[in-house]
C-alpha cells in the first residue's frame, strides 16, 4: 500500500506538476539519450579494437594523408 501511494504521489499532477514534468523530462528524453550514447561509446570502441587488431595496411589505408 505504501509503494502504492508513493508511485501515486510521484505521478501526481495535482500534488507538484513542477517535479512531474522534470520526472517525464528525465524519462522520455534523458535516460534514452544516455543509453544511445552508452552503446554508440560501446559500439566505437568495438570498431577501434578491431581496427587495431587488422594489419597496419589496412589502417594506414584509413588515414587521409594532406
Amino acid at each position: 500500500n505504501n509503494r502504492i501511494g508513493y508511485v501515486y504521489r510521484a505521478f501526481n499532477l495535482n500534488d507538484s506538476p513542477t517535479r512531474v514534468l522534470i520526472q517525464m523530462f528525465l524519462f522520455i528524453f534523458i535516460v534514452p539519450i544516455i543509453i544511445m550514447f552508452i552503446l554508440w561509446n560501446i559500439f566505437r570502441l568495438r570498431r577501434s579494437i578491431h581496427v587495431k587488431i587488422k594489419n597496419e595496411r589496412d589502417e594506414s589505408e584509413l588515414t587521409v594523408d594532406g
